[in-house]
């Protein structure tokens, strides 16, 4: 399955578009579904690693 995500690579970094796949679930591993997200700031403190 090909996730798809914004992701910043490197501190200080703006969002970007990443994409990665992901292999099957292992026994006890769950697959969720996300429709919506949003953002916070402490996301952005994160991505500024303050």
């Amino acid at each position: 399955m090909l996730i798809q995500a914004l992701a910043a690579i490197k501190s200080k970094d703006k969002l970007i578009t990443h994409s990665y796949e992901i292999t099957d679930l292992k026994p006890y591993k769950v697959l969720i579904q996300i429709s919506h997200c949003g953002i916070c700031y402490s996301d952005i403190h994160l991505i500024n690693n303050d």
